[in-house]
């Protein structure tokens, strides 16, 4: 009933921890997002993490060999393998690392390995994954950058006690299995024939272990273990690192023995009594909290957690049902007989242990090295006229007329992402600012027409880090605003600038003080845990209008900034003002070539079409409006396509009043967001 109780117990404090930790993470990103991280990673780095998760099964296979084969054991290599995945699945599957004593079931009943023979191979093993754990921990010190909240010499200290104590624990197994079967002996409160028993198998343990101890393989089990360790940590980081590159981080910015640090912990935090269900949950938490302490940012860190644990333990699972599935397949195997002792070549066992390993080694470089798209960017040229046909210059000049200023977007024109500009005169394109090594997206021009607000960042994933820039358009200033941050944009007097902070958050920052605060949600748990970007102020800034994945992706929003409650606009995305406090917004469901921009009349609750053509260029996106509200200004590609970073998005202006519409650029390129000053 005890242990019944006790089963009980854990199992719900596994729950509470899973969906605690779930909970508190899934505040800061949607669960959207980390099937989008994942989507991203290369395949290269999937092989790689597979073909060294396969090879740290390998070694651990053999090193299983040389535990039994001193006893004269030889069980059959591809059997010991899939019962060393299974090991793997039940490792993950249950609580502190319990699962893995499936292993001694399986070679006891499938592979006819006597009970005590199995029971030393398991806990030799077992012990030498810690004995291998301290040194290789001291070494990552070593070379680690980050501080930590220990000074390092404790954790120096830590370690090696560690490595002292396991290594004892190795040596003292045979002393210890004999005192246990002495004692068991002794106890007189136990029945005779269960005491002879138990006191016979610690007796045979001892004998057994004895015998290990004294073949001289402990060196080469150790050398086993450390690269078990390798090959799995290495796996993680392999998948880590891809993962990020997507993101915009380069390989300086993913320092392995830093990350390998966090990985640890989190797998550490996974081995406690009360680590969640299937592993799910104090893992989770302790990655993300370990790696924001090693400076990634919280949402990042939050992110990977559930993102990299989601696909390892997938695959863990994955290939452990298989070799489940493989080992219940009723082979006919002889049960293994015990044959002389056997003497191992142990300097020719290295050998191949190194051989193998640097074979592994050498296939990952290949596979990391088949595909370099985010280690560098390729510049290509910036062409900074624009090509309109004859036929429609004569069309520009009344637009030439009623507009006197510029019209600034950002275009992949150069390789990546930049700052453009269009005259309203000569229609000619000219960049603004467009680093060759960095995405720069999202422009938005002061009232006074002096400053240029933006976003930068290393890569057009969703969820990759950005920051806010503030250029001076006379080229006298270029200042960091904000290290993370998205879709800036200017107040109406040009003194506050608005951005969308993680997806989750709208942003106010004072050009003066520098001071921020956050404007919304601002303690409104209706839109906690859900995204909100493409924040639009209106025009008396006492509305945002919104993008977000409430109820479902993608819906517009309106939301008053005082009290009072927003509503829902409809299904589709991109909202922003009119003047008179009216909206527009992207409609896609049902429109003309994919998608449309209407119109929505805030007091009459209704919707109405804005501008919805067919056909070549009919799929609307990117809108804005001058501040008089006279033209809208928009982005169009071709009915066939709609990503956002590589359609052929061509940019027009539509003259509200005579219905006349303006195709500005005429090129292969993607342009983007047009604003108007």
């Amino acid at each position: 009933m005890l242990f019944n109780l006790k089963t009980i117990i854990f199992l719900i404090l596994g729950i509470l921890t899973s969906v605690l930790v779930f909970y508190v993470l899934l505040q800061e990103i949607s669960f959207h997002d980390v099937i989008q991280i994942l989507k991203e990673v290369e395949l290269q780095y999937i092989l790689a993490f597979i073909v060294l998760s396969l090879a740290g099964s390998a070694f651990r296979t053999w090193r299983y060999i040389l535990t039994l084969r001193p006893a004269g054991y030889r069980p059959n290599i591809a059997l010991l393998y899939l019962t060393t995945i299974v090991r793997n699945l039940f490792s993950d599957l249950l609580p502190a690392r319990i699962g893995t004593t499936v292993y001694i079931y399986i070679a006891n009943t499938k592979l006819g390995i006597p009970l005590t023979i199995a029971t030393n191979s398991f806990a030799i093993s077992l012990i030498f994954d810690f004995v291998a754990l301290g040194p290789l921990v001291i070494l990552a010190l070593l070379f680690s950058p980050h501080d930590f909240h220990l000074p390092k010499p404790i954790l120096y200290v830590a370690s090696l006690v560690i490595f002292v104590l396991t290594s004892l624990i190795v040596y003292l197994i045979p002393v210890i299995s004999k005192k246990i079967a002495v004692l068991i002996k002794l106890a007189k409160f136990l029945p005779t024939s269960f005491s002879d028993k138990i006191s016979s198998f610690f007796a045979e343990l001892a004998k057994e272990s004895r015998a290990l101890q004294k073949s001289g393989v402990y060196f080469n089990i150790f050398t086993l273990s450390a690269l078990i360790r390798i090959c799995k940590y290495g796996s993680l980081y392999v998948f880590l690192v891809g993962m990020l590159l997507p993101l915009g981080y380069k390989l300086s910015d993913i320092n392995p023995i830093s990350c390998i640090i966090g990985i640890l912990a989190a797998e550490m935090a996974a081995s406690l009594p009360v680590s969640g269900i299937a592993g799910f949950g104090a893992y989770e938490g302790a990655w993300a909290f370990t790696f924001n302490l090693l400076g990634f940012p919280k949402d990042i860190s939050n992110l990977t957690a559930i993102a990299h644990h989601l696909f390892t333990q997938a695959w863990g699972y994955g290939i452990g049902l298989i070799a489940m599935a493989l080992l219940m397949i009723p082979y006919k195997i002889k049960s293994s007989q015990r044959t002389q002792i056997i003497n191992l070549n142990k300097i020719k066992d290295i050998t191949y242990q190194l051989l193998t390993f640097l074979s592994i080694s050498f296939l990952v470089y290949l596979l990391l090295n088949l595909n370099l798209k985010y280690n560098s960017y390729i510049s290509a040229e910036v062409p900074n006229t624009n090509k309109i046909p004859k036929k429609q210059r004569s069309n520009l000049k009344h637009l030439s007329h009623v507009l006197s200023g510029d019209i600034y977007f950002d275009s992949n024109r150069s390789g990546t992402f930049g700052i453009y500009k269009i005259d309203t005169k000569e229609f000619e394109i000219k960049p603004i600012v467009d680093d060759l090594h960095w995405h720069e997206m999202y422009p938005d021009i002061s009232p006074d027409r002096t400053m240029l607000v933006y976003s930068r960042s290393r890569s057009l994933a969703r969820v990759a880090p950005s920051e806010i820039w503030l250029y001076r358009l006379d080229g006298s200033k270029h200042e960091l605003l904000a290290k993370s941050g998205a879709f800036p944009t200017f107040s109406s007097d040009g003194k506050y600038i608005y951005y969308e902070f993680e997806r989750k958050s709208v942003i106010k920052l004072d050009l003066n003080s520098r001071s921020s605060e956050e404007i919304f949600p601002k303690r409104k748990k209706y839109f906690y845990g859900n995204s909100i970007v493409k924040p639009r102020i209106s025009k008396d800034e006492k509305y945002i209008s919104f993008t977000s994945d409430k109820p479902s992706t993608w819906h517009a929003w309106y939301w008053p900034l005082g009290k009072g409650k927003g509503e829902m606009i409809a299904s589709g995305c991109e909202p922003g003002w009119f003047p008179n406090n009216n909206l527009f917004w992207i409609k896609r469901s049902g429109a003309n070539a994919g998608s449309g921009i209407m119109h929505y009349d805030l007091i009459k609750n209704k919707n109405s079409i804005l501008k919805d053509d067919g056909g070549p260029f009919g799929h609307e996106y990117f809108p804005s409006l001058t501040d008089d509200g006279k033209f809208l200004l928009y982005s169009a590609s071709p009915e066939s396509q709609h990503d956002h970073n590589t359609s052929n998005y061509q940019i027009y202006v539509y003259e509200l009043s005579s219905g006349e519409t303006y195709r500005l650029t005429y090129d292969k390129y993607n342009n983007r967001w047009p604003k108007y000053r």
